[in-house]
Parts: C-alpha cells; structure tokens; sequence
C-alpha cells in the first residue's frame, strides 16, 4: 500500500530537511539514504509480531520526505514537503485507521517543520484503540464462551466445540474490527468537512 501527503513550511529547504531528518529518528525511523539534495529515505523495520498486530506500526514502512524550495514572491521562500509512505503488508488488511496514523505523522511533521518538537502517533492513537481492542476482546471471550457452553450442553466432543468456538471468535473480532474501522472513516470525514 501506498500512502501520499504533503503540505508547505515557511522556511528555506534546507531547515525543514533537518527537521524531518531529527522528527523522524527521533520516532524510532532509520535513515536509509538520500538522493540529492531535496530528498531523504527513511525505513521503520518490520517487528516479530507484524502478522498478528492490529497497528500499523508494527509493520515495516518505507518513507520517502522530498523537499522542494517555492518562491512565493512578497511572501518569500518556502518549502513544499512531499511524504511518500509504502507499507508492506502480508495477510493484513489495511484499515482506515492506518491511513489516520499517516495523516496524523503529516500533521506532526509539519508542526515539527515549524515549532521543532513531535507528539508520538501511539499516543495520538491510543485513544481510539484502546476502546476497539476492549470490545473486541471482550466479545471475543463472550461469545467463545457461550457456545463452549452450548457445546457441552449438547454433548459435542471438545475438538468441535473449540473449532467452533475459535471459529465464531475469528469472524466476530473480524465484524468488531470492521465496524470500528467504518466508524472511524465516517468520523474522520466529518471532522474533515468541518475543518474546511
């Protein structure tokens, strides 16, 4: 998956490359290269538990910042700041929310461009995940117990009664999560429509 952003800073190139480079090590990025003077590389390492994580960043992430200097004429020199994001994704689906996750780190780089300081997107996040993870784990360990229950009761042997446990868990965390992720869309839309 490929995600593109970009926004403008009222300083020179230069200045905002520096601060793209310190926001971004700072965050836990490495830097992998550059090519020329108006473009950096930076990469963020898949982690072990990528194929069973709910967050984005867990997976492995290639980051692209291009700088390019604009002559605004009476308003000077500025610079537009162009993120190139490629994620790399096996057996996950990427949900809206992690498309969030790489609007929010726009945001925060382009405060960063500014003022010099970032806010950690986990913590930006966390506000709405956690709140998802707990509905999920909890129906999750609700439902698998009422048809282990109902499973006994109709005197199943154990292995059906944990395959189908298991089965109504998977498809019911897969609704939780999906239904969660078309709310976060709708919300995010109309946040949007009111900033504009």
């Amino acid at each position: 998956m490929r995600v593109d952003l970009n926004f403008s800073c009222e300083k020179p190139a230069a200045a905002v490359r520096d601060s793209m480079r310190a926001a971004l090590t700072d965050s836990g990025w490495r830097e992998v290269g550059e090519d020329g003077d108006q473009v950096l590389r930076f990469e963020r390492p898949r982690r072990w538990r990528s194929l069973f994580s709910y967050r984005i960043e867990d997976l492995g992430v290639q980051a692209r910042v291009e700088t390019r200097d604009i002559d605004r004429g009476e308003d000077g020199r500025w610079t537009r700041v162009v993120l190139g994001f490629s994620v790399h994704t096996r057996f996950r689906l990427v949900s809206h929310l992690d498309l969030i996750y790489f609007k929010l780190l726009a945001e925060e780089l382009e405060r960063s461009a500014a003022a010099g300081q970032i806010q950690s997107m986990e913590q930006r996040l966390d506000n709405v995940r956690t709140p998802v993870a707990m509905a999920a784990l909890s129906n999750v360990l609700l439902t698998s117990g009422l048809v282990a229950a109902a499973g006994l009761l109709l005197q199943l042997r154990w292995s059906s009664v944990l395959l189908l446990a298991l089965g109504v868990s998977v498809i019911n965390f897969v609704s939780i999560v999906g239904f969660a992720d078309i709310i976060v869309e709708g919300m995010d839309k109309l946040l949007g429509r009111r900033r504009s």
